[in-house]
């Protein structure tokens, strides 16, 4: 989402199956219970709302794939963080975390992420 321009007020570092914040695993867990219970929102400013929309668009298909999720998380928290890493620079460090990731999954997700602008296409 924040990178949507949304800014929800976690930090990231790399971690076991990728990326991860403790605080937000906190606060999901202690909302997990309640989260049924919950009213949709929206957000107040439209143009925010359009972003979540958009994101919402961006996971849809794949909202429930982990493989998927974990995969395009890890390409751009890793390309995000270490810009002067080539493709196969990230490829390999994904690959170290997702033992049954390959070249083709990797090309597939690599240029989802391109197609939405949350990484540049070069290699």
């Amino acid at each position: 989402m924040q990178e949507f321009n949304l800014y929800i007020g976690y930090e990231f570092n790399w971690y076991l199956k990728g990326p991860y914040s403790p605080s937000l695993t906190k606060d999901a867990f202690e909302l997990v219970n309640s989260y049924n219970m919950t009213a949709s929102i929206n957000f107040i400013d439209p143009e925010a709302e359009e972003r979540f929309q958009e994101f919402l668009n961006f996971i849809n298909n794949h909202i429930k794939e982990e493989d998927w999720l974990e995969a395009i998380a890890s390409i751009h928290y890793l390309r995000k963080n270490y810009p002067d890493w080539d493709k196969k620079r990230v490829y390999k460090e994904v690959k170290k975390k997702m033992l049954n990731l390959n070249g083709t999954d990797f090309k597939e997700y690599w240029d989802y992420l391109v197609s939405y602008g949350l990484v540049e296409g070069r290699d």
